[in-house]
């Protein structure tokens, strides 16, 4: 669900996010306060992000836990979790309202949202949910499979190409502006993941050398597991149908949710999607809606079931889901207190990172044109960041 999150930042106004008091006109410490507090949490989601990476590709690389369905499943089911406060708060609400009621001092209802700001019903949500669930599913257990074949950096680096497709797909469907800056960093992407693709071909990186005995980092069981060039390109095909399935996700929800063209006699604003409503709506739907593919998956041999037959699987499942959960709600408040460019242009220091967290937690090296290659989509995507 990661990298979907990301390409919604040029669609922020439209979709919504949760909402936050406001902070005081004028107050240059308050600004200075909220955006310092966005930056901590953009940088929290930069190291959750890839941190869920790692913990994915530690039991799907060696086939430790080859099950990519039910890791997503799991993933994905964990964001009705989002629901529970939002029963709480209207269960809340719905209390105060027959207490005002009681004693006649109901000025406004306090179901109501706010004046200037109106959201799609919790209906028209479901509806809306109903109609991406399995697109949403499928571009995340995509970004999760290919975890099984290629490294944590290239699945990093082609699904933060989201942004590519996003912007081609909306420009033909008219509602992504084209501009000679983006087509720059478009161009610049395409070339970045052409030197990536070609590095994986010709060398599928470079393990560091073995740690010595007294060496306290982990054993040899930590470094990445050898891959056939073949393999890698399997991966890194895998990570880039994520990236266009999440492209086209968010061009059609943005269709869906856009407001039509202004009209003369209009004069209230779009509505907005509340983003946690509509994230545990879609871990909802998934969960009953996919539960059935078990038994489908399990006798076709696709993805035979097994529970994580280990403590530790079941820890790395659980952290990883937890840590998706976490950074997507603080990726939706970093994006209130800063700005979709600010977000846009943080979210490439996955792209550094992951390389940095290969070496250190794998062991593995990856050359020059690698990194030229990276440096190359993380420019594209700045260049894509134009608002």
């Amino acid at each position: 669900m990661h990298e979907s999150l990301s390409s919604f930042t040029s669609s922020t106004h439209s979709l919504g996010a949760p909402p936050l008091p406001p902070s005081s006109s004028g107050s240059q410490t308050s600004g200075l306060a909220r955006n310092t507090l966005g930056l901590i949490l953009l940088l929290c989601v930069v190291f959750l992000w890839t941190l869920s990476n790692f913990l994915g590709s530690t039991i799907l690389s060696d086939n430790t836990y080859a099950k990519p369905f039910f890791v997503t499943y799991v993933n994905t089911s964990v964001f009705t979790l989002l629901l529970i406060p939002i029963l709480i708060k209207r269960a809340y609400r719905r209390y105060v309202f027959r207490r005002h009621v009681r004693s006649g001092t109901l000025s406004s209802s306090p179901l109501s949202h706010d004046p200037g700001t109106k959201h799609f019903g919790v209906r028209a949500t479901a509806r809306l949910a109903l109609s991406f669930c399995i697109l949403w599913f499928l571009a995340n257990i995509f970004a999760m499979a290919c975890l099984e074949h290629t490294t944590v950096a290239s699945a990093t680096i082609l699904t933060s190409t989201s942004s590519i497709w996003t912007l081609m797909i909306g420009a033909i469907a008219k509602v992504e502006q084209f501009t000679i800056r983006k087509l720059v960093g478009v161009l610049a992407s395409l070339c970045g993941i052409i030197l990536i693709s070609r590095s994986d071909l010709s060398n599928p990186g470079e393990s560091l050398p073995p740690p010595s005995a007294s060496s306290k980092r982990a054993d040899s069981s930590s470094t990445f597991p050898n891959k056939s060039p073949a393999e890698l390109i399997l991966g890194d095909g895998m990570a880039f149908v994520s990236a266009i399935l999440y492209g086209f996700y968010t061009i059609v929800l943005r269709l869906k949710t856009e407001p039509r063209p202004k009209s003369h006699a209009s004069s209230d604003p779009p509505l907005k999607i509340h983003l946690p409503l509509f994230f545990s709506l879609v871990g909802l739907l998934n969960t009953v809606i996919l539960l059935p593919l078990f038994p489908v998956l399990h006798y076709t041999g696709l993805e035979p079931f097994a529970l994580p037959p280990t403590p530790r699987i079941w820890k790395i499942i659980l952290v990883n889901s937890a840590s998706s959960l976490t950074s997507d709600v603080m990726w939706a408040y970093a994006m209130v207190l800063t700005s979709p460019l600010v977000v846009t242009v943080g979210l490439s220091l996955t792209i550094p990172l992951s390389l940095v967290g290969e070496m250190f937690l794998q062991g593995r090296v990856e050359g020059w044109v690698y990194w030229v290659g990276a440096a190359i989509v993380a420019g594209g995507d700045e260049g894509l960041s134009e608002n």
